[in-house]
């Protein structure tokens, strides 16, 4: 749905993303693991935020961020459904809930740069002052929870984040 709804052809996104969710309604009945499967934890989560995508592609920007949101309530602790949830409440123009939803991110994950970079994208965007200190108070964060001071000891023993980057993260 996501695919076609992108490739402008929308009248087959809207009949994949019925289909989609026909399945996700009634799934077999001797299946335990596919009813399951679709609806909890994170794999619950990626069916939301696949579902959300298409939405988003078809418009329906409403509806999207609703699954975003009903995918945080599944895995409140993924701290990339928060950035997700942030990159459409700002395309949205709600600026003020995308960066609660930013600082949750940071919070959930105190050692990863990804969510601390999407702050300084965030500041830098509204034109903020506060990019430099957002800078520093970052590094110093990291610094304490997982750098440690200097020097490193054993020596070799240096610490290194294990942040991955996609395209949307890269783009916001």
């Amino acid at each position: 749905a996501d695919t076609k709804a992108l490739d402008g052809q929308l009248i087959e996104a809207r009949e994949y993303l019925a289909r989609a969710d026909s399945y996700r309604a009634h799934p077999l009945p001797f299946s335990y693991v596919t009813s399951r499967f679709l609806s909890v934890g994170s794999s619950g989560t990626a069916v939301l935020q696949a579902r959300a995508n298409a939405l988003w592609a078809l418009g329906d920007k409403d509806a999207a961020l609703a699954d975003v949101t009903k995918s945080l309530e599944l895995s409140p602790e993924g701290f990339r459904s928060y950035l997700f949830r942030s990159r459409m409440l700002t395309n949205l123009g709600r600026r003020e809930d995308a960066a609660k939803d930013i600082d949750k991110a940071i919070e959930k994950h105190k050692d990863s740069l990804l969510p601390r970079l999407y702050q300084i994208a965030h500041l830098k965007s509204d034109g903020s002052e506060a990019v430099a200190s957002s800078y520093q108070k970052a590094m110093a964060d990291l610094t304490e929870s997982t750098f440690t001071r200097e020097p490193v000891w054993p020596p070799g023993g240096n610490r290194f984040i294990h942040d991955v980057f996609y395209k949307d993260d890269i783009n916001f």
